[in-house]
């Protein structure tokens, strides 16, 4: 319940982008029943979602490395 109302304030709020990312951290069992989900998929599921994992990954490093490049919010 904790983790939908986060999800929900971080995702519906305004402002400033970088500091809402810690928000998310208590968010993550959200996370689990997918995980969960994807352990029980056969490999041909499998596939997209790593193609998904690996997007993910990708931008996630890009969005670390612009945080403290980035002089201004956007």
């Amino acid at each position: 319940m904790t983790t939908s109302i986060l999800l929900a304030i971080v995702l519906g709020s305004g402002g400033v982008y970088f500091p809402r990312a810690r928000f998310l951290l208590p968010a993550f069992p959200l996370l689990l029943p997918v995980a969960l989900q994807l352990s029980r998929a056969s490999r041909r599921c499998r596939a997209p979602a790593l193609t998904v994992a690996v997007a993910v990954a990708d931008s996630a490093y890009g969005g670390a490395y612009m945080a403290p490049v980035w002089s201004r919010a956007p």
